[in-house]
C-alpha cells in the first residue's frame, strides 16, 4: 500500500485511488458458503441484489428490474438462486468475524472516528448493485473473482434514476 502520509496528502477524500495487490490479508477463510452462512443469522444485518432482464443482452442500470431482500434468510433462499444476477451484503463482518479485523488493521492511520464498519458482497456473474453513490468513504478490496469496477469524477451529482430509497440508482456515468 502507498505510504500512509501520501495516500491522506493525495487521494482521501479527494480522488479514487486503485491499489492492486497491495494487501497481505488473507481472505480464503471468507468463502461463498460462509458469506451465506453469516446471512442466516438474525443478529447480523444482511440484503440480497437480485437484477433481472428478459433479454440477455447486455444492458444499462435502467433495463434491470432491480430488487432487494433482506435478511435473515433461510438456508433454502440460497438454493433458489440462479447462477447470473445477484449480489449478496453482509454488514459488520468485523463483529462476526474477529480475523476480519486484520483488514481493519490496514487502515489503522484513518481515525477510528471515520470507519464504520467492514462491509462484505459475494456475487455472482453479472452480479452487482447498479451505479449509485456512497455518501460515505468506501475502501472496496475484492478478494477473488474478476468485477468491473467504475468509479465517477468527485463532484459529479448524476441524476438519480429512481427514487427507491432502499436502492437509489443514478444514470449512468463515464469513468
Amino acid at each position: 500500500m502507498k505510504k500512509p502520509e501520501e495516500f491522506l496528502r493525495n487521494y482521501w477524500q479527494k480522488q479514487p485511488c486503485y491499489l492492486a495487490n497491495s494487501f497481505d490479508a488473507r481472505l480464503d477463510y471468507l468463502s461463498a458458503d460462509e458469506v451465506a452462512g453469516l446471512a442466516l443469522d438474525s443478529e447480523i444485518e444482511s440484503r440480497l441484489i437480485l437484477q433481472s432482464n428478459n433479454t440477455g443482452q447486455d444492458l444499462t442500470c435502467d433495463d434491470f428490474a432491480w430488487t432487494v431482500e433482506h435478511g435473515p434468510f433461510d438456508e433454502s433462499r440460497f438454493t433458489h438462486l440462479t447462477e447470473q444476477g445477484w449480489t449478496l451484503l453482509i454488514q459488520s463482518v468485523d463483529s462476526w468475524l474477529p480475523e476480519t479485523r486484520d483488514i481493519i488493521k490496514q487502515f489503522n492511520f484513518i481515525p477510528n472516528w471515520r470507519f464504520d464498519d467492514l462491509m462484505v458482497s459475494f456475487a455472482v456473474d453479472k452480479g452487482g448493485v447498479g451505479p449509485h453513490i456512497d455518501n460515505y468513504d468506501v475502501f472496496l478490496l475484492q478478494a477473488s473473482g474478476t468485477r468491473r469496477w467504475r468509479v465517477g469524477k468527485m463532484g459529479d451529482k448524476p441524476k438519480l434514476t429512481n427514487t427507491n430509497s432502499v436502492l437509489p440508482h443514478v444514470d449512468e456515468f463515464e469513468a
